[in-house]
């Protein structure tokens, strides 16, 4: 018998997808939230990760499908490479995997990055 609860019950209150958020705002922040859990990133220094863009109150990124905060997050170099050496692999990994599904990254601060959907 597996004695580990449910993936959805075993994420931080900091790693909840806001209900608000869009089908493909959910998709793809469950994309990078098991991405970065399976890298073993799931330190979030207190910070919410996932924000709706239009509660997020920033300019930038308000026409995205999601707000990822990195700031004082373990998860932070997968999704910038600003302000630190960075990890690279772990950056194109994801970044690929968003692809895949058809969305891109694009980083706004040095505490925030930003989720869209590609244009076809």
């Amino acid at each position: 018998m597996n004695k580990d609860p449910a993936p959805e019950l075993s994420v931080s209150d900091d790693w909840y997808l806001p209900k608000s958020l869009s089908t493909d705002g959910i998709v793809a922040g469950t994309i990078i939230r098991g991405f970065c859990h399976e890298q073993g990133l799931k330190y979030t220094g207190g910070c919410t990760i996932f924000k709706d863009p239009l509660y997020c109150g920033e300019s930038m990124g308000q026409d995205s499908l999601l707000i990822v905060c990195h700031d004082g997050a373990a998860c932070k170099p997968c999704v910038s490479l600003r302000d630190m050496p960075g990890d690279l692999e772990l950056y194109e990994s994801l970044s690929q995997l968003l692809e895949l599904a058809g969305f891109y990254m694009q980083e706004c601060t040095n505490w925030y990055t930003a989720v869209y959907r590609k244009e076809e």
